[in-house]
């Protein structure tokens, strides 16, 4: 709307005699608006409030020669002997003149400019429009400074005070790790205001010489320190001790003391001291802010300076990498052959490029093409290119050749969220004619088997035979047999191998040794060693403080256990000085005055075992004794630490019935049938161990990197909701055996997760926690339920559930 088309309507107006202000420096009240004269009836009232700041005098002028001056008609004195009146400062007391960075057209932030030179007459209307303008420009720029300093919370930076601290050292701290020492960190609480200082790893006597800065408008203001143990595992950092100081202790000038610590936060007491240097600076003082532009370029350069010595560490960490893989293809590409898969005839190497003018299969947008590739029993897939009809995919897959008559079939598919996938496609190509090609094929393959095939696929084709035993050697890295995948595949699967065959008999001779010593214990005792006075069952229970015998300074121990002419150990404990066995030993006591000797070696690859220290027990001294546990030191000229140990000695009994001897099938079975058993629970307690430590890694990752994920990742999010996805019931029956294989999946806003497939299951349950960025207030949780298929026909949806978030304060799902 053009602005001269309306002029502006007189409302009202009020009277505010100076004399007034002048008698009263401040005045503010309610003014009732009066009319001028030929104006309409006005109405209401004004709050105004005026303040009366006397300007300051001006200085007097250099007495001339004559006592007393003729005065002159003239109104405009010479301006020699009238000085312009000095500036008037700036009137907000929360705001400084401080050094402005080079951006800020002026050093000097007044709030009122000079008064007009007496020379300028009223009439001069263009200087002092001018000057006008030049007071509203100064008048902005300090607006916008004042927004400048505001912190989030509407207080100053420069309304009260800077406490300035600097963290030196700390000494004599309590050892709160395993191995005797501890990992010390500083939370630092100022008002509202908390930092942290580094970690410093492994020490009870830290430095950090770390300065850190805080904003106070209240000297009464306590800062807390409190120190921290870091612990890498998911458990929480332990309390150490802290530190109150108080501004008023530092105010008059800076200090620099060793505090002790205390206790706090449930401690009942707390050991070692801190040191600080603190210092209050008040918002007097000018910010230096040249220095700060200076301090964040500092800052930046150093960053891209590390950038880029992380790309140099890069390319060399991959050229060796490069040389590694050359050196693996030769050390298992044999092995591979040999024993994970004999009857394989080699690699086809499928790389799936792109594709072009496939079908339109959407009903908005175009397609959502991905390729399942199928040799055999062997399957793959690409990834899905959403919204394209010319995908470009530009993945590499190695496939298995048994039989040259076989098919390469790869199928294109529409992927649909909603519903099934719809196929667009197939390709076949006979195996035999990849190999017969003598080279790599590289060609446009159009798809088939559609009423109306449109569009064609990017392939490239290579066959890698299998090798002779005699002829693998070291191959280059641009040959095509070291490529990446293809290592890493023969690599993982020669592992697997060797791997299961070596747990398979550890498990075996494990399961076997156990039911041996269960089933034959009493007999041994009772027949093969008659002239026993009883049984000693020792229980290793673990070493504490143990000596360092290694170079990276701990130990791998294990414990040897001799009585008479028996000899037992325990297993090795890597990497530790305070090792837990809790292995169970038996020894037939042949005499009551025999020996129990414990000596404890670390284990080395390669050397001979050092003995750490002995320990030796008369049986005399077990005896008669009730089942009890004793700690005792080590002894050696190494020697350091203590064994506890526990004791059961067990009499022998009085003869009794023979046993008759089984030698029917009855007997066999119930043999056979103890050993399935004993096998059977090693077997599950070692699946239940591995979950168990599956989900402790889970749960470690998790709390390690959400913190930083939603912090840097997701600084907009308003929040986060986690969620965590227990179990279902009476779910429906998708699959032709009368049960579904279940999964859900998570979106909000951009957000998805899935929880994993739990199969043949009507009541899954899967007890998996997420955590999902919250961008918006009325965004919608949306949960959808799966019934997970291995065929190309796609998954199908079992149902949903959607949650607005207004209504999620705490849900059991």
């Amino acid at each position: 709307m053009d602005k001269d088309m309306f002029t502006d309507e007189f409302m009202g107006m009020f009277d505010m005699p100076v004399s007034k202000l002048v008698a009263n420096n401040k005045i503010q009240e309610w003014f009732t608006l009066e009319k001028k004269e030929k104006a309409d009836e006005v109405s209401g009232e004004i709050n105004v409030k005026f303040v009366f700041t006397p300007t300051e005098a001006p200085k007097a002028a250099t007495p001339s020669a004559t006592p007393t001056p003729t005065p002159t008609p003239t109104p405009t004195p010479t301006p020699t002997t009238t000085p312009t009146p000095a500036p008037t400062k700036s009137n907000l007391p929360s705001l400084p003149t401080p050094s402005l960075p080079t951006s800020l057209p002026t050093p000097s932030l007044p709030t009122s400019l000079p008064s007009l030179p007496s020379g300028i007459s009223g009439g001069d209307s263009e200087l002092k429009e001018r000057l006008r303008q030049k007071e509203a420009e100064q008048a902005l720029m300090i607006s916008q400074l004042q927004q400048l300093f505001l912190q989030d919370d509407g207080s100053s930076y420069v309304s009260g005070g800077l406490v300035r601290i600097t963290v030196i050292a700390g000494k004599k701290l309590e050892k709160m790790d395993t191995f005797g020492k501890s990992d010390p960190y500083l939370k630092i609480i100022c008002g509202k205001q908390e930092k942290k200082t580094s970690i410093q790893y492994k020490t009870l006597d830290p430095v950090w010489n770390e300065e850190l800065s805080f904003n106070v408008s209240d000297t009464n203001t306590p800062i807390l320190f409190e120190m921290y143990d870091h612990d890498d595992g998911p458990s929480s950092d332990d309390f150490m001790g802290q530190v109150t100081v108080s501004v008023l202790d530092f105010i008059a000038g800076p200090i620099s003391n060793w505090y002790p610590l205390k206790p706090g936060q449930g401690r009942k007491d707390a050991q070692g001291e801190l040191q600080l240097a603190l210092e209050y600076i008040p918002s007097s003082a000018p910010v230096d802010f040249p220095a700060m532009v200076e301090i964040i370029k500092d800052f930046k350069n150093r960053l891209i300076d590390e950038k880029k010595q992380k790309e140099e560490e890069v390319k060399q960490i991959q050229s060796e990498a490069d040389l590694v893989l050359a050196h693996v293809d030769a050390a298992f590409r044999e092995d591979y052959y040999k024993f994970c898969n004999p009857n394989q005839l080699g690699f086809l190497i499928v790389k799936v490029i792109a594709g072009k003018k496939l079908p339109k299969m959407d009903i908005i947008g175009d397609s959502d093409p991905y390729i399942i590739l199928k040799l055999n029993e062997v399957t793959e897939k690409t990834k899905v290119i959403d919204n394209n009809l010319n995908p470009v995919w530009d993945e590499e897959f190695y496939m298995g050749v048994t039989d040259l008559s076989h098919e390469l079939v790869l199928s294109c598919f529409d992927a649909d969220d909603a519903g099934s996938d719809e196929i667009m496609g197939v390709i076949r190509i006979p195996v035999r004619k990849i190999v017969e090609s003598q080279s790599s094929i590289n060609d446009w393959f159009p798809l088939g088997e559609m009423k109306k095939p449109e569009g064609s696929i990017h392939l490239e084709l290579r066959w890698n035979p299998k090798p002779a035993a005699s002829k693998v050697e070291v191959v280059e890295q641009d040959s095509n047999l070291s490529k990446t995948a293809q290592l890493l595949q023969q690599v993982t699967t020669v592992k697997t191998y060797y791997k299961g065959k070596l747990d398979q008999q550890s498990k075996d001779l494990t399961a076997v040794m156990n039911g041996i010593r269960e089933t034959f214990a009493n007999d041994y005792y009772k027949f093969c060693r008659p002239n026993d006075v009883g049984t000693l069952n020792v229980t290793v229970v673990e070493g504490k403080d143990l000596p360092k015998m290694d170079t990276l300074g701990l130990s791998d121990p294990y414990v040897v256990l001799k009585l008479g002419d028996q000899e037992d150990k325990t297993k090795v404990i890597d990497n530790t000085l305070n090792p837990k066995w809790n292995a169970e030993f038996s020894f037939g006591v042949g005499s009551p005055t025999d020996k129990l000797l414990l000596t404890v070696f670390d284990h080395d690859t390669g050397s001979d075992h050092d003995e750490m220290g002995v320990i030796e027990i008369k049986l005399s001294d077990l005896i008669g004794q009730k089942a009890f546990s004793q700690t005792y030191p080590l002894v050696g000229k190494k020697a350091k630490g203590t064994l506890t140990l526990q004791f059961n000695y067990v009499p022998k009994e009085k003869p009794s019935e023979p046993v008759p001897h089984q030698d029917d099938e009855a007997g066999q079975v119930g043999e056979l049938l103890q050993q399935v058993h004993a096998v059977k629970k090693y077997y599950s307690q070692k699946v239940e161990q591995q979950k168990k430590d599956i989900d402790l890694v889970l749960s470690t990752v998790r709390q390690c990197f959400e913190e930083d994920y939603f912090k840097f990742c997701r600084p907009g999010d308003l929040g986060k909701i986690n969620l965590n996805i227990k179990e279902a019931k009476g779910l429906a029956k998708m699959d032709l055996m009368g049960l579904s294989d279940p999964y859900v999946t998570l979106k909000l806003g951009d957000q998805k997760e899935k929880t994993h497939t739990i199969h043949n299951t009507l009541e899954p349950k899967w007890r998996e926690e997420f955590s999902l960025g919250l961008a918006k207030a009325n965004d919608t949780l949306i949960l959808e339920m799966y019934d997970h298929d291995d065929g190309p026909g796609g998954d199908d949806l079992m149902g949903i559930v959607e949650i607005p978030v207004l209504c999620v304060d705490t849900l059991s799902l």
